[in-house]
């Protein structure tokens, strides 16, 4: 029995998983893994699949109310460390895991932050460049790299850790037929010689069956069928397809983006008729965003002429849908433009049923799976009843039922008059929706041809012989469709027989006496210097100050921090610093104080002090370190400290509370002026104790008064920074803090 459990790379059993505040997202999922398989993971958009795989991966997973078991190489609990090494993750944005400026650190970069010895180093990510063949790419920019080429590095830099477990949550999704089918001959490389366990998800299985030990669908999977019964039905839209009038067009275009930079498009030309679907294929980075941008005005061409005749009256979908969601739910976003656009209430509610958003109305749109990020951007550019539809890989993240759902509504407004472009990878989709196709190829049309004759004759862009998008978009012709839309009934199950309860324990409370007494030493060792007459008042002070920083930043050490907890406070930390460097031209205006005033009241006080402390000691490598910077460094800290403090007893409105943000802004401001004057009083008496030597009486009063404009320009402009940050930045973080559970008040 032992061994049996010992060959498990991973085993789930009965795990249900709810995020914060909503419905389950999996319910009684088990699955066992075998050591050396290769588990393919399919279902519908939205049902499961990132959440699952990201539970896999402690520092990834997301915070929310859990019952059941996960054993990852035979350990339910795992370390940090050995998490890193152990289990390898890819996701589905190539650029969102890329961190580094070349492929040589990028590699590189996960071995260094083990603390690996060089000569190991290099060994390994040798080993890994070779294995990849991106020998040629070692020095290359990774902002210069093709989609598919970055997925490899970050492939290629997981590797180089030897993990016993590869994690890929749809790591071909944005990647083009030939790069999918590189990016998985690969893989398979990876998973039969080196014998790695490997988890995939993916919404193209037919494309990795081959490779696939095993499969596990997390809810109804359509079946494949043949292209050939789709034939019909196209062969007789092809037949009656007749070009419109050109609405968009495009004359020997040039565009770059940096003077020095190679052409991104070379003398292309582009024309898109009235009232049809046209598709443009082709690599990545071949230029087809590129493309549109240039198309719909947001690029404007440094050579060629564009001419749109609908630029009034056109919507565009980018290839990132989050672009264009802003709002806090999934109802504001489609709702944002309704007074403008004309569309009413009852436009909404038919179209969030159609896309099958329905229950996700009060979801924030970045709590939802990348599918139905897509759905929603869609839905919310065509409520706008454009008569010039650009789409950027429309359907990139949705499973069959989606794409076949995106395809029916492109086929439904193209008959109504509406002119579709789109740009997709999905040569299926293509071969489904487009009347015409354009291939470009180095910053240029290389064809373009009816769909018809561009599938019938071409070699390499073609589709599947069997997809379960040609069986979805069947069934919907025979199907009503009511009936098609209404989302998958058996997705999700009742869970009543299970309650689920949050197995999570507390951290034990911060040591709130220590970090006070640390604080109050500072003053209370400057009175009594000052009182007693003691002469080496700036050499006793500078010592105090190290000690109450030593002290505070070894209570935040030993807190037992997670990753997750520690990342937001340095994101702050680092752009707190930049402000100040940006801001370093006029006098007073310091961001600094704003953003440790958020950290303690998002995050906690001990995180408010920290994004003090960290951007004073960081930003002054621009300005210059000295005596100067322990004082900085602590004065900016007690301005968050006493901000988290503030808000933990209530003065700012409940951190959770959504709506009470602006009750609690009087207050807040009311602090952050109060709060910056007195950081430069602070800062004040370390000058008169270091340069000046001076006691109490005028002199003293002299020197504040002298710096009180100062003080309190510093001050407006922390109000400033406050009123323009705060709101915006206060429900970002607050969602963060709900999604990944990270503790703040009095644990923090």
């Amino acid at each position: 029995m032992a061994n049996a459990l010992s060959a498990r790379a991973v085993r789930i059993c009965d795990l249900t998983f709810a995020y914060p505040e909503h419905e389950p997202v999996l319910e009684h999922i088990s699955l066992e893994v075998d050591a050396g398989a290769f588990c393919l993971v399919n279902g519908p958009t939205g049902c499961g699949k990132t959440t699952l795989l990201r539970l896999l991966k402690p520092e990834l997973a997301p915070e929310g109310i859990k019952t059941g078991t996960i054993e990852i190489l035979g350990e339910q609990a795992t370390d940090s460390l050995r998490s890193a090494t152990d289990i390898g993750f890819i996701m589905q944005d190539p650029a969102a895991q890329i961190v580094c400026d070349t492929v040589w650190h990028e590699i590189a970069f996960g071995l260094e932050n083990i603390g690996m010895a060089q000569s190991e180093m290099r060994r390994r990510v040798a080993e890994v460049a070779h294995f990849f063949g991106i020998e040629p790419l070692m020095h290359t920019s990774t902002d210069a790299l093709s989609g598919g080429q970055q997925q490899l590095v970050n492939l290629a830099g997981v590797l180089a850790l030897q993990p016993r477990l590869l994690v890929l949550d749809e790591p071909t999704a944005s990647l083009d037929p030939d790069a999918r089918r590189q990016f998985l001959y690969l893989l398979g490389r990876v998973h039969r010689e080196l014998g790695i366990t490997v988890i995939m998800s993916t919404h193209l299985p037919e494309e990795a069956e081959h490779l696939a030990t095993q499969t596990f669908a997390i809810g109804p999977v359509s079946p494949a069928v043949p292209r050939a019964e789709l034939d019909r039905r196209l062969a007789a839209r092809w037949s009656t397809f007749h070009r419109g009038l050109p609405v968009l067009s495009a004359r020997d275009v040039f565009v770059r983006y940096d003077r020095d930079a190679p052409w991104t498009l070379r003398g292309l030309d582009l024309t898109v008729c009235q009232g049809g679907v046209h598709a443009i294929v082709g690599g990545n980075g071949c230029g087809k965003s590129t493309l549109l941008k240039s198309l719909v005005g947001i690029l404007r061409p440094q050579r060629g002429h564009v001419d749109n005749t609908c630029h009034e009256t056109q919507s565009y979908l980018p290839q990132d849908p989050k672009a264009l969601l802003v709002c806090n739910t999934v109802a504001d976003e489609l709702d944002e433009w309704r007074e403008r656009a004309g569309y009413s209430t009852d436009d909404i509610a038919r179209m969030i049923e159609r896309m099958g958003l329905s229950g996700l109305e009060a979801h924030h749109p970045f709590d939802l799976s990348g599918g139905q990020q897509q759905k929603l951007a869609l839905a919310k550019v065509l409520l706008t009843r454009p008569r010039l539809l650009v789409l950027d890989e429309p359907t990139t993240g949705l499973d069959a039922s989606g794409a076949a759902e995106i395809v029916t509504i492109l086929r439904g407004i193209a008959e109504r008059g509406c002119t579709v472009l789109l740009v997709t990878h999905d040569l299926d989709v293509a071969y489904a929706v487009a009347d015409e196709v354009s291939l470009m190829f180095d910053g240029q049309i290389a064809c373009t041809e009816p769909a018809r004759e561009f599938f019938g004759h071409s070699l390499m862009y073609r589709p599947h012989e069997r997809a379960r998008l040609f069986g979805m978009l069947l069934q919907r012709e025979e199907a009503p469709m009511e009936a098609v839309d209404q989302p998958p009934s058996d997705v999700r199950t009742s869970v009543e027989e299970a309650p689920l309860e949050q197995p999570r324990p507390r951290r034990p409370k911060g040591n709130a006496a220590i970090e006070a007494i640390a604080l109050a030493a500072v003053p209370a060792v400057l009175v009594i210097a000052g009182l007693c007459g003691f002469r080496q008042t700036a050499l006793l002070s500078f010592t105090v100050v190290l000690a109450a920083l030593g002290i505070f930043f070894a209570s935040y050490e030993t807190g037992e921090m997670h990753m997750r907890e520690i990342m937001p406070t340095v994101v702050l930390a680092a752009l707190a610093a930049a402000g100040r460097v940006l801001f370093a031209a006029v006098p007073s205006v310091k961001p600094i104080s704003a953003v440790a005033i958020i950290a303690g009241v998002c995050l906690g006080r001990r995180s408010g002090f920290m994004v003090g402390a960290l951007a004073a000691l960081t930003s002054n490598f621009f300005f210059g370190q000295g005596a100067w910077t322990p004082w900085q460094m602590y004065a900016w800290g007690l301005v968050g400290y006493g901000a988290g403090v503030l808000a933990q007893i209530g003065v700012f409105g409940h951190p959770d509370a959504s709506g009470q943000e602006r009750k609690g802004m009087p207050a807040l401001l009311i602090y952050g002026f109060v709060a910056s004057v007195l950081y430069g009083w602070i800062l004040n008496a370390w000058s008169i104790i270091g340069y000046l030597h001076t006691g109490l009486g005028f002199n003293l009063l002299a020197v504040y008064a002298a710096s009180f404009p100062f003080d309190a320009a510093h001050g407006i402009a922390t109000v400033a920074f406050l009123g323009a940050l705060y709101l915006p930045w206060r429900r970002k973080l607050a969602r963060i803090v709900r999604r990944y559970g990270i503790e703040r008040g009095e644990n923090r």
